[in-house]
C-alpha cells in the first residue's frame, strides 16, 4: 500500500538534492536503492557536476542493471555494506538505507567518514535514514544469518513492533516485514538500532554530528562540525531539526498506519476463518452424501 506506507527515502529527495550540491566532490555512494526511483534522482544530481553515482546492493535488480547500462555516470556495485565501501573511491554525498541494525550502520559510518579523510579535511555527507521508530533504537535484519552471531539479537521474521512498547506483539500482528525481514525482539539498550549505533560512533569522535527530522521514520543527517560546509547543512536542516510540529506529524503517521495494518491483519483472520468454514462444511456435505 504505497500511499499509505510513505515508507521511501524519496519523501526527501529536494532535501537530499540541496545536499547533494554541497560536498567539494560530486560522487555519491546509495546504499540500498529500494525502488530505484531515489537512484534516478541521484544519478541526475551528481551528473550535474560531473560526479557518478556508485550503488550498493546485494542483489541488484534488472531494472537497477539496465538504468546503470544506460547512464555512463551509474556504476552498480554488487555486494554487502559496508564491506562494499572498501572498494570505492571516496565520495561527497552517502545515502545510506541498507540493513538497518548496529553492526552494519556502525561499520557504514565509520568506513564512511575514514574514507572521507583521506587526502584532507572530511568533506562527505552521509544522510542515514530509519534514525526514528522502529529501527532507530530496535534492530533489524535482511539477512541475520550472514551476521556475526554476537552481534544479532534473538529476533522474529512473524512478529511486528508495536508504538510504545518495548516487546514484539504476538505472531501475524503489529509492523513486520512479512518474512522479508526481522525485528530484535526487544527495543532499547545498548548495540541495538540505527540511531544508537550512530550515536556510539558520534561518542567516539566528536567532532562529526548529526541533525535529525522525524519524518517517514526518520532522516539523519551527519557531518564533520569543523568542515566549512557544516554551517550549510545546519542552514538546510533548520526546518526540520526540533520541529515539534512535524513530530506530531510522525506520530499521527504512525498511529493511523498501525490502524490500517490492524484492520487489514483483521480482515485477512476474517477471511482465513471463512474459507475454513467452508472447507468444513464441503466435506461436511460430502458426508452426508
Amino acid at each position: 500500500m504505497p500511499p499509505l506506507m510513505l515508507h521511501s527515502l524519496t519523501f526527501y529527495a529536494d532535501l537530499i538534492e540541496r545536499l547533494a550540491a554541497l560536498p567539494a566532490c560530486p560522487d555519491v555512494v546509495e546504499i540500498g536503492s529500494e525502488s530505484g526511483e531515489m537512484s534516478v534522482r541521484l544519478a541526475t544530481a551528481a551528473a550535474r557536476r560531473g560526479g557518478s553515482l556508485y550503488v550498493v546492493e546485494p542483489a541488484p535488480s534488472e531494472l537497477l542493471r539496465a538504468f546503470a547500462a544506460e547512464h555512463s555516470n551509474v556504476v552498480v556495485v554488487e555486494g554487502y555494506s559496508p564491506e562494499a565501501l572498501a572498494g570505492l573511491p571516496p565520495a561527497g554525498l552517502y545515502v545510506v538505507d541498507g540493513d538497518h541494525n548496529y553492526v552494519t550502520v556502525r561499520g557504514e559510518v565509520e568506513a564512511i567518514f575514514a574514507a572521507s579523510s583521506q587526502g584532507g579535511p572530511r568533506g562527505a555527507i552521509a544522510v542515514m535514514h530509519d534514525v526514528g521508530w522502529p529501527s532507530g533504537r530496535r534492530d533489524q535484519y535482511y539477512a541475520p544469518d550472514r551476521l556475526p552471531a554476537e552481534a544479532v539479537w534473538p529476533h522474529s521474521f512473524t512478529r511486528g513492533a508495536t508504538l510504545d512498547s518495548t516487546e514484539l506483539t504476538r505472531e501475524g500482528r503489529g509492523f513486520r516485514g512479512e518474512g522479508a525481514f526481522a525485528f530484535a525482539l526487544h527495543e532499547g539498550g545498548p548495540r541495538n538500532g540505527v540511531r544508537t549505533a550512530i550515536e556510539d560512533v558520534l561518542a567516539a569522535d566528536p567532532s562529526l554530528a548529526m541533525l535529525t527530522t522525524p519524518m517517514v521514520f526518520g532522516l539523519g543527517v551527519i557531518g564533520d562540525k569543523t568542515h566549512p560546509q557544516w554551517s550549510d547543512i545546519e542552514t538546510l536542516m533548520a526546518p526540520y531539526v526540533g520541529n515539534p510540529t512535524l513530530e506530531a506529524a510522525e506520530r499521527n503517521r504512525l498511529d493511523l498506519l498501525l490502524h490500517v495494518i490492524e484492520l487489514q491483519d483483521l480482515e485477512a483472520e476474517r477471511l482465513t476463518d471463512e474459507a475454513e468454514r467452508t472447507v468444513i462444511s464441503m466435506r461436511h456435505l460430502k458426508v452426508m452424501r
